[in-house]
């Protein structure tokens, strides 16, 4: 698991420096789709780098059927579920937002940063 991380640190600062977006669950990784091969070429890098060998990655490129075959997975898994979206349109109400004081100062925070950020460029 060490291993890993190290390798998910390496993706994640390659994607960060390049200002991609990429999102680590577990030992998999999720990018844009015009993004895939950048992927793969941070992550044969970084397991280059961290264990010295490239090794090879597996990836999910669905295609509509396949798609349409997840979500009929999903509609037999929790079919109650699935109707009661189907009913409502997919419009519940959500709850309402209650945001706390750290959450707010982290947002001003995170403003001002943009902020800077966007008079450099």
């Amino acid at each position: 698991m060490w291993k890993d991380s190290q390798v998910t640190e390496l993706i994640l600062q390659d994607f960060i420096e390049r200002e991609e977006i990429v999102l680590s669950v577990h030992d998999s990784y999720i990018v844009k789709r015009t993004q895939v091969p950048d992927l793969e070429r941070a992550m044969a890098a970084a397991t280059n780098s961290i264990i010295g060998a490239s090794l090879p990655a597996d990836k999910d490129d669905y295609s509509p059927e396949q798609r349409q075959q997840i979500l009929n997975d999903f509609r037999r898994h929790d079919p109650n579920y699935y109707y009661s979206l189907q009913v409502s349109g997919f419009s519940k109400p959500l709850a309402p937002v209650t945001r706390t004081e750290r959450y707010v100062e982290s947002y001003q925070k995170f403003l001002k940063w943009r902020e800077t950020r966007e008079d450099k460029n």
